[in-house]
């Protein structure tokens, strides 16, 4: 028998209810999620259940007999959770760890999934991306029964986000889409993940369907009052209308936006207005506005996130800042980026390339920005073997 079943075995011959084992933290509801194996307790649970039961904590595990083995499994279901309130993740990830070599060993399957979960959270809190899905893909194929629907609902959106963070943008979006079914289209947690499905295909080049998301959620945070949400969504909604050369309404949508972000006294919103306002004067070819509002933002942030560099290029090569230009190429070493954000640097560093007048370069640039599915390291690395090559060509010759 399971875990469930032998807790309400044990309950009724001593003609108990659910109601009489409630105690702090442990309700009645959440006896029966046990007594039906939709979740697994904690260990302060199953020492409390025992103690109020009167039985060993080994009656649990199936009896007798393993009892050095059903000891050391509880010391470490203790253990992991301690560490885990204390964020120490490393020694938690390491009893999580012992825990699944127990359990497996002497076939305590049915706490497996609980383990496989508390080594998605603890790799998730260490951002050990390639460790959250190695260890959150097996609990969704094996385990979700066992997890609450707010469980189910955080699994989806930690896998969508480890896949994010692994450049793997379609696989993401898919985790979102499951995470905001789970949590309801029109709730705060679902419109949520309907901005990290429409940051996903942004980042995939699909722009128009990135607005549409974007526009969905920008009319329905609005009409619930949701204001960080509602920011977040005008954000993206116009850098995915920028993406299209469409700055129609952009503006009016950011000045909303700004609005928002200064009730919130959010620094990330107010940051995010202003990059978009930083494209809008680029497009404009307002390059005084756009050195004021870049040299405004520099001072906020180091390293500079890739789109603000992407921008500085295009004030570089129109300014004919040469020197400079090139030294943000070199810096862009030193950022992050994924998708669409990749690509348009790379356009911005052709243009830069192309007003410098150095064409072999600006042609690079230009191939570099059709690639796909390439990291931005990736793409510097190409960049600076063909610039190598290039230079080692025009001294031979």
């Amino acid at each position: 028998m399971g875990f469930g079943q032998i807790l309400r075995t044990l309950r009724e011959e001593r003609h108990l209810t659910q109601h009489d084992l409630v105690a702090p933290g442990l309700s009645r509801t959440l006896i029966s999620h046990y007594e039906h194996e939709r979740r697994l307790p904690s260990f302060e649970h199953v020492q409390y259940l025992a103690q109020r039961l009167q039985v060993a904590t080994d009656v649990f595990f199936g009896g007798h007999g393993m009892d050095t083995a059903h000891a050391q499994f509880l010391h470490c279901l203790k253990a992991g959770e301690q560490a885990e309130r204390r964020e120490h993740w490393a020694d938690a990830q390491s009893w999580w760890d012992h825990a699944l070599w127990i359990a497996t060993t002497f076939h305590f399957v049915t706490w497996i999934p609980l383990i496989h979960w508390h080594q998605v959270q603890t790799a998730w809190a260490q951002q050990q991306w390639k460790a959250v899905v190695q260890w959150g893909v097996p609990l969704l194929v094996h385990g979700q029964s066992d997890l609450s629907r707010e469980d189910a609902y955080r699994l989806f959106a930690i896998l969508g986000h480890a896949h994010r963070e692994l450049d793997q943008l379609s696989t993401a979006e898919l985790f979102y889409q499951l995470a905001q079914t789970r949590s309801g289209i029109q709730t705060e947690q679902g419109l949520k993940m309907m901005i990290n499905r429409a940051s996903c295909r942004w980042l995939l080049g699909d722009c128009r369907e990135a607005a549409r998301l974007f526009d969905g959620v920008r009319h329905e945070a609005a009409d619930h009052h949701w204001a960080s949400l509602e920011a977040w969504a005008q954000i993206g909604w116009t850098t995915a209308q920028l993406s299209q050369d469409r700055p129609t309404d952009c503006l009016e949508a950011l000045d909303r936006a700004a609005h928002l972000a200064d009730a919130l006294a959010d620094l990330a919103l107010q940051q995010a207005v202003q990059q978009n306002r930083l494209v809008i004067a680029r497009m404009r070819g307002q390059w005084n506005d756009v050195d004021h509002i870049f040299s405004e933002l520099r001072t906020l942030r180091s390293p500079l996130p890739l789109s603000w560099i992407t921008e500085r290029l295009y004030w570089c090569g129109a300014t004919g800042a040469w020197e400079e230009g090139q030294e943000w190429v070199r810096k862009a070493e030193q950022c992050a980026g994924l998708g669409q954000e990749v690509r348009d640097f790379w356009r911005a560093t052709a243009v830069f390339f192309q007003a410098w007048g150095s064409p072999r370069r600006s042609a690079l640039a230009q191939r570099l920005a059709t690639l796909q599915n390439m990291t931005l390291a990736e793409s510097l690395a190409i960049f600076r073997w063909e610039e190598e090559e290039g230079a080692s060509n025009d001294m031979a010759h």
